[in-house]
């Protein structure tokens, strides 16, 4: 169960896929949803006051 909320499965079957010339709509669904999900978290996380520019004095 835990195998369709791990990212790196759908990536791996797509590859699969495209060395056969298929194209699976539900593993292409699931890199663009795992994608915008990550995203989506990284730019809530971004903390710009910890990035190097501030440590090294630049302006």
């Amino acid at each position: 169960m835990c195998v369709f909320y791990n990212p790196f499965t759908y990536a791996v079957e797509s590859i699969r896929f495209s060395l056969y010339s298929q194209i699976n709509f539900e593993y292409g669904i699931g890199i663009i949803v795992f994608t915008i999900i990550f995203l989506f978290l990284s730019i809530i996380g971004y903390d710009p006051g910890r990035g190097n520019l501030q440590k090294k004095g630049g302006k």
